[in-house]
């Protein structure tokens, strides 16, 4: 089973509602380039390989892309990965790719 680190930390902002409040962050450990992320989906026993991974996963990146520069959103009949608030993580890969 996968272990998640956190991290505490305390939000200092005197003007937030929240102000004083202790909250978890995820420590990330490593990160992994896009084929790296390919080749780890492919080792998980999919039927496709790398390359077509690769592709599905560049297409979907372009595709998040054009939707935030047209302000649009995913709604909830999406796939669980492009759901809130995954869907940032996922944008935020694609435009560092």
């Amino acid at each position: 089973m996968a272990k998640l680190i956190t991290k505490k930390y305390k939000n200092n902002n005197k003007s937030s509602a929240a102000y004083g409040r202790w909250y978890g962050r995820f420590v990330y450990t490593e990160t992994l380039s896009t084929e790296e992320f390919a080749q780890h989906i492919s080792n998980h026993g999919s039927p496709f390989d790398r390359a077509t991974i690769l592709g599905v996963l560049m297409a979907a990146c372009d595709c998040l892309v054009e939707l935030v520069k047209d302000c649009r959103q995913c709604d909830e009949s999406t796939p669980p990965f492009l759901a809130e608030p995954k869907a940032f993580v996922c944008i935020g890969f694609c435009f560092n790719t």
